[in-house]
């Protein structure tokens, strides 16, 4: 049997230089995670560009035509019967239930469904107000807040649901509301 020799002090001078990571390793390592920290953080901005300018548009445009309120008294006169969507697109629930009534208004094939871009409209309280005069007929069908959908028939509101403060809307709550009227 042979002895084993143990290893003289240049093999293990040479294992510990092996072991020693070069400066230009540690530069790299660094010009990565800046370059991975560049990315996320220009990824988050880019992100977050991209949700605000959906809330910029509405998810109904192209296919639900945009009515002034000006407009809307000599709409009225003219349809018999019509579906009003007001909202605001920079509004979540408005937002939101934008989004769900595109697929509904495809699917349902609404005619005369037209709406009113609640961001144009200076004060909201003064439009509600004129509004309820010109077209509510009951206490229950007034117009305070929005997103709402309404149901205007012979030039007044049939019905017409509308956020409250404690709930939103819902396709559900629209769905419901033209199968009471068979529409």
């Amino acid at each position: 049997m042979a002895v084993k020799k143990k290893p003289t002090k240049k093999v293990v001078k040479k294992k510990e230089e092996e072991r020693k990571v070069p400066f230009k390793n540690y530069l790299i390592l660094l010009l990565l995670c800046i370059i991975t920290v560049t990315i996320f953080a220009g990824g988050s901005v880019l992100y977050r560009k991209s949700e605000k300018s959906k809330l910029e548009i509405s998810a109904l445009e192209g296919v639900v035509p945009e009515i002034s309120i000006n407009d809307l008294d000599n709409y009225s006169v003219e349809n018999d019967l019509f579906y009003l969507y007001i909202g605001a697109t920079d509004d979540y629930n408005s937002y939101s239930i934008e989004r769900e009534l595109l697929d509904y208004t495809k699917k349902k094939d609404l005619k005369n469904f037209v709406r009113i871009d609640a961001r144009k409209i200076n004060n909201f309280k003064e439009f509600a107000d004129s509004f309820n005069i010109r077209f509510s007929m009951f206490d229950y069908s007034k117009l305070k807040s929005y997103p709402a959908f309404i149901i205007v028939k012979d030039g007044k509101i049939l019905n017409l649901v509308q956020k409250s403060d404690d709930s939103r809307i819902s396709i559900g709550d629209i769905d419901t509301l033209l199968d009471e009227y068979g529409l």
